[in-house]
């Protein structure tokens, strides 16, 4: 008889944005922005790594930063662009349209075209949170918050 792949998985549920583990555990999985960090002056670059590397060290947890890279298929964006290049009035929009799409092409014919997520993972333990701060709280009152509302 076969194993469910359920039953390997570390997680109960997802819920709301939460990840409720097989111990209790609670996980927030918050999507963040990046930034262009090459495109930032030497002094720019130095803040920003000395900034985050303070975040670091102020947290009182471990955490997770999770970096998801995709190949992004582009090919419905070079339809779009025949498109409105053949649909153009304008004689010079139209030659700019077909230089901008050859441009693109050969950008994407020089590498791949790719798309990258950031995740920040927080771990949240109720019982940890509930003997720190609030001892004599119900636990059915804190259920009801949200992750970010408790951090």
């Amino acid at each position: 008889m076969a194993i469910p792949s359920q039953n390997f998985l570390e997680f109960k549920q997802i819920k709301e944005g939460i990840i409720t583990l097989k111990n209790r555990a609670l996980r927030g999985v918050l999507l963040v922005s990046s930034i262009n960090f090459d495109l930032k002056s030497e002094e720019e670059q130095n803040a920003i790594i000395f900034q985050f590397q303070n975040f670091l060290n102020s947290l009182d947890f471990s955490t997770q930063i999770i970096i998801q890279s995709r190949r992004l298929n582009i090919t419905g964006y070079f339809e779009k662009l025949k498109e409105f290049e053949q649909k153009q009035k304008n004689e010079l929009l139209k030659i700019q349209t077909a230089e901008y799409r050859k441009f693109i092409e050969s950008l994407v014919g020089r590498g791949t075209i790719m798309t990258k997520q950031f995740f920040v993972v927080v771990p949240y333990s109720l019982g940890e949170w509930k003997m720190k701060f609030f001892n004599v709280v119900e636990i059915s009152f804190i259920k009801e918050w949200s992750l970010w509302q408790l951090v």
